[in-house]
């Protein structure tokens, strides 16, 4: 994360300590555990404090789709008008993190400490600019590659926010189980065999390994072209 990123964060916890006990409270969630679910109503804005997330939404033919993983602190979604109290979710958050630790905050309350904070108020700016180019390169990407470029561009991406570099060969370790079929959700792909063949495809050709069910990144650069695509 960027230095000015994590004051943002800081900050915002240091303000978050400051509300009233019965406006927050501290959630503990296990991994494949749910935070929410698409359709939930809530009157609590949810902020990550530690651990990876998974967002996805409820496809039309019964199958999930990805929208995006989260492994830094932050707030996870702001929506509806700042006055409404019950809001409903449209996406299903599940812990991919052996644990992942939560804020869940008073809606009503939250915003009053927005609205409060200039420095706040620019940070939800900023989250909003954010979601806005992770969508636009995310579509860009489904356009621009074909289902091996997308399955690429994808692992690339993964390699890049969870990866652990080996200096002797400069292999990525993606430190996450990340089954085919959540790389299926991820990039539209609804038949799961078609993922299994790319990924076989990748493993043939030095690209890719398995390394206790995690996937090991035998060719960082060859990954690469694919997510520069959409440049």
């Amino acid at each position: 994360m960027k230095q000015n990123g994590m004051e943002d964060i800081n900050y915002l916890f240091s303000k978050i300590k400051e509300l009233a006990l019965k406006d927050v409270e501290e959630l503990e969630i296990l991994r494949k555990g749910y935070l929410t679910k698409s359709g939930d109503t809530v009157s609590s804005v949810f902020i990550l404090r530690e651990g990876v997330i998974l967002s996805s939404i409820p496809g039309t033919s019964g199958n999930n789709v990805n929208i995006s993983y989260m492994d830094e602190p932050g707030i996870i979604t702001l929506l509806e008008k700042e006055d409404i109290n019950l809001v409903k979710q449209p996406y299903n958050i599940r812990v991919e993190s052996n644990i992942a630790k939560f804020y869940k905050i008073n809606r009503i309350e939250f915003w009053k400490m927005i609205r409060n904070d200039p420095f706040l108020q620019g940070h939800v700016r900023n989250y909003y600019r954010q979601k806005i180019d992770e969508n636009t390169t995310r579509l860009k990407r489904q356009v621009s590659n074909n289902r091996k470029g997308q399955v690429s561009a994808f692992l690339y991406d993964s390699a890049r926010k969870f990866g652990a570099i080996d200096k002797n060969t400069n292999n990525v370790l993606i430190d996450l189980i990340i089954t085919q079929e959540t790389i299926a959700d991820f990039v539209g792909i609804n038949n799961r065999t078609s993922v299994t063949r790319i990924m076989n495809d990748l493993e043939r050709n030095g690209v890719i390994e398995y390394v206790d069910r995690k996937i090991l990144i035998k060719d960082l650069d060859y990954l690469s072209v694919f997510s520069k695509s959409v440049l």
